[in-house]
């Protein structure tokens, strides 16, 4: 939710220019509009934001589809390979192993593989 997501960063606290790439998000409205565009599109994006030249596309994994995510699937690459079009159009599929893999995830448990590995 907006609200968690706001609350992890004002514990943490926003990272700097130096610290990160240079898209990195630094203020509060900026943290919010990302949240919103990340729950209507259902992936989140990151462009030369953790990393200068790097782009990625990421997924939670959910067990149950409005549930909390228990995981992230990601695909990260060189920011002139990974562009907006291309994160686009792999979206639909780290959609899709995120939501096998949420569908897959209670069953690991069942098994008793540590959860660290599950």
């Amino acid at each position: 939710s907006e609200q968690a997501g706001l609350a992890i960063v004002m514990r943490q606290g926003f990272q700097t220019h130096a610290e990160s790439g240079p898209q990195i998000i630094t203020t509060v409205d900026g943290l919010l509009a990302a949240i919103q565009q990340t729950a209507c599109r259902g992936y989140g994006t990151a462009f030369n934001e953790a990393e200068s030249g790097v782009s990625t596309v990421a997924v939670a994994i959910r067990i149950q589809p409005d549930g909390p995510g228990v995981g992230t699937v990601s695909v990260a690459g060189p920011s002139h390979r990974m562009t907006p079009e291309r994160i686009e159009a792999l979206a639909p599929i780290v959609k899709a192993y995120a939501l096998k893999l949420g569908e897959i995830w209670p069953l690991r448990h069942k098994r008793g593989v540590p959860r660290i590995l599950a």
